[in-house]
C-alpha cells in the first residue's frame, strides 16, 4: 500500500533500550512516514515544514537529526539556504 508506515510491534521497547528520547522518536516516525510517502530511498524536505508539523524549534530539530544519525537511523545532510535537507532512513535492527 503507497504511503503506508508500518512500525514493528517493538519499536517504542527498542526506543527504550537505545535510550532515544520524545523528540528523536517523533522525529523518526514522521521521516518514516514521509519516506513512506515518497517510496524513494533517499528524499528531501523543508526543515521549515518539519519544525511546524512537529511544534519544535530549529536547534531541537538540529539536536534531534544529530542524534538519530549517532544511533544509525537516518543520515541527512543539511540543506543550505532555500535547499531543502536530504534524508536517508537506515533500516533499524533488534539488537
Amino acid at each position: 500500500m503507497r504511503g503506508y508506515q508500518f512500525l514493528q510491534n517493538d519499536f517504542f521497547e527498542l526506543c527504550q533500550t537505545r535510550e532515544i528520547g520524545h523528540t528523536p522518536m517523533l522525529l523518526y516516525i514522521y521521516l518514516r512516514g514521509l519516506f513512506c510517502r515518497f517510496q524513494k530511498p533517499v528524499f528531501t524536505w523543508q526543515d521549515k515544514q518539519t519544525r511546524i508539523h512537529l511544534g519544535i524549534s530549529q536547534s531541537t530539530l538540529l539536536r534531534a537529526r544529530e542524534y538519530l544519525q549517532t544511533r544509525g537511523m537516518i543520515t541527512f545532510v543539511s540543506g543550505k539556504g532555500s535547499q531543502h535537507t536530504e534524508y536517508t532512513i537506515i533500516q533499524v535492527k533488534k539488537d
